[in-house]
């Protein structure tokens, strides 16, 4: 087999044994991690009826001051958009109530030195979820149904080769889409069913169009002299522009959703950067290695 080919294989064998080891490990000590509104949460919301003067800005200010000098630390932030006015949402894991219960007060008096005295503000603090965690037959659903449509349209519509390659490229996906959420700790919930799903369509769906792409050069006249492991070398070759062109778009439509600065939009776009990565770099490497290894060393 061409070095090259064994180069990457091995280096495509160690990354991911590493990965899926110490992913695993976490998922199984820790499990996926949760936000706030997952697990025990509390929330504060400061309802702000209309934004004269700026008076949302002028109430998040004082918030978040008020907060501060109180040594309180929220988890997370967020807010949502009402006809005139804001709703600021502040997210913890500790219960704050008692040193929250002068909170209004607070801000009315801010709100009248500043002359607002017509903005109406009020505020709630209650407590969210209580430690609901993810179902495992949610995920576990998701990926078996992948498997299964992709399964079957692989025996259909694609050799033995071609099969292995994008069944095997597919349940990788998934699998190192799990270990790296328990690696990098992005918060699963509400979207990791999806995310699941999302790693292996990707893998597949890259891997179809690899082996494809393996099967017309392989019935090139100018490749009779190549091996099968030169083939796959050759197809790895022209077939790096498009991976990064796909790795580039999630990476793109990642930026996007980070931007909006909404608290669950963000965690969606850093799952679609995972589910990106994981699906094209196991299709990218492991496509043409496997196609070429069930074919043979020497082109027939």
């Amino acid at each position: 087999m061409n070095k090259s080919v064994i180069k990457n294989m091995k280096f495509f064998i160690a990354a991911a044994l590493i990965i899926l080891v110490v992913g695993m490990t976490l998922f199984g000590v820790l499990g996926l991690n949760q936000t706030v509104d997952y697990k025990n949460g509390y929330e504060l919301n400061v309802a702000v009826d209309q934004n004269a003067s700026k008076s949302v800005e002028m109430v998040k200010a004082a918030t978040e001051d008020y907060l501060e000098e109180a040594g309180i630390t929220y988890s997370a932030w967020d807010h949502s958009q009402m006809n005139e006015g804001r709703t600021l949402i502040y997210k913890f894991d500790t219960d704050y109530t008692e040193e929250l219960k002068d909170l209004e007060t607070e801000l009315r008096a801010v709100l009248d030195e500043k002359e607002l005295t017509a903005v109406d503000v009020t505020v709630n603090f209650y407590k969210v979820k209580d430690n609901v965690k993810i179902d495992a037959w949610m995920p576990l659903a998701a990926a078996a149904i992948a498997i299964a449509v992709i399964f079957v349209y692989a025996l259909i519509m694609e050799k033995l080769a071609a099969s292995v390659a994008v069944i095997v490229s597919a349940v990788m996906s998934s699998l190192l889409f799990v270990a790296m959420m328990g690696i990098t700790r992005i918060p699963a919930n509400p979207f990791v069913t999806i995310g699941v799903a999302l790693a292996m369509v990707i893998g597949a769906g890259l891997s179809i169009t690899t082996v494809r792409r393996l099967k017309e050069e392989s019935k090139n006249v100018a490749n009779a002299k190549l091996s099968y492991a030169e083939i796959a070398d050759k197809v790895a070759v022209l077939e790096k522009a498009k991976y990064i062109l796909v790795t580039a778009s999630i990476a793109v439509a990642t930026v996007a959703l980070v931007a909006t600065a909404t608290i669950y939009l963000m965690f969606a776009g850093l799952q679609l950067l995972v589910a990106g990565v994981v699906g094209t770099f196991t299709s990218y490497f492991m496509t043409p290695l496997l196609w070429s290894a069930i074919k043979g060393n020497k082109k027939k």
